[in-house]
């Protein structure tokens, strides 16, 4: 498992727990995302949005956020949002 430190501003997807389990369907996706890392909270939880600028309606735990690879194209998303 890794630690990552996500800063505001940072892309992240989110683990989908609805396909841990032994009945999780293969062919849906892993991860959500990308959302964009608002703030961090206290005990590691971070508050996310999505690219529109909505806020995820959740908080989310440190251990199911991963960090997300943009492609240059993406890197403007990011910058209007901000």
């Amino acid at each position: 498992m890794y630690n990552h430190d996500f800063k505001t501003g940072d892309l992240v997807l989110i683990k989908n727990s609805r396909q841990d389990g032994p009945l999780c369907d293969k062919m849906q996706s892993q991860y959500m995302g990308p959302y964009m890392v608002v703030k961090q909270r206290s005990r590691g939880t971070y508050i996310v949005v999505e690219l529109d600028g909505s806020i995820f309606r959740h908080m989310i735990a440190k251990f199911r956020v991963i960090p997300y690879l943009a492609r240059k194209d993406m890197l403007s998303t990011v910058e209007t949002v901000l």
